[in-house]
Parts: C-alpha cells; sequence; structure tokens
C-alpha cells in the first residue's frame, strides 16, 4: 500500500473519493475548478455518493488534497446546500478535457 502524500490543487486526482470531516465518504471527484495562470484554486465539482446531481465543492471548505483522497470540512448534511454545478460557467485548461475547469466571467479583484 501507497502512503497518501498531500499534492497541490493542480494534480488532485481524477475521480478521488471526497471525504467529509467525519471521515465519511461524500462523493467523487468529477472537475478541478481555477485559474491555472493565476494559481488560484476555487473548489471541485463533486458527485454526491447517494447520485445526486453535481455540486461544487467551495476552495475554502477543502482542507487537504492527496495523491489518493481529498479532505474536506463538510459534513454529509451539508452537501444537500452546496451549489449545483453549472457547466457552462466553466472551460477547460490543462489539457484534460473536462477536468480541469477555469471560470468563464472570473476576474481578480484589484
Amino acid at each position: 500500500m501507497t502512503e497518501e502524500k498531500q499534492v497541490a490543487w493542480l494534480v488532485t486526482p481524477k475521480e478521488a473519493p471526497v471525504m467529509g470531516s467525519g471521515g465519511e465518504l461524500l462523493g467523487e471527484v468529477k472537475a478541478v475548478l481555477g485559474d491555472d495562470e493565476d494559481n488560484i484554486f476555487h473548489g471541485l465539482a463533486m458527485k454526491p455518493d447517494d447520485g445526486g446531481d453535481l455540486v461544487e465543492v467551495p476552495g475554502a471548505r477543502v482542507e487537504r488534497i492527496t495523491t489518493e483522497r481529498v479532505y474536506t470540512s463538510l459534513s454529509a448534511d451539508d452537501v444537500s446546500s452546496l451549489q449545483r454545478y453549472e457547466e457552462d460557467h466553466w472551460f477547460d485548461f490543462e489539457g484534460l478535457e473536462g477536468f480541469f475547469r477555469k471560470r468563464i466571467k472570473w476576474e481578480k479583484d484589484s
């Protein structure tokens, strides 16, 4: 068994399990949301474990990303209140079609 090591958001494992604050499985990573040029991590698009629609996990709720999993500060109850992922608000970057996504209308604060 390999040791889990913390990694940068740009190398988030495809379809990594997303874990809740209590160690429970919340879902699976379907896309990484950010701006590669400015190294800004916005969050993740996650397929909930209960089979619901994709939701956006805000970057502020992601505690760490490892070679095996993504750990969050979310509880299972928090998942139902997350914003639904809107694919048309994002576009691909980094060459992995559909996995790394950048917000179309996002602008840096002055």
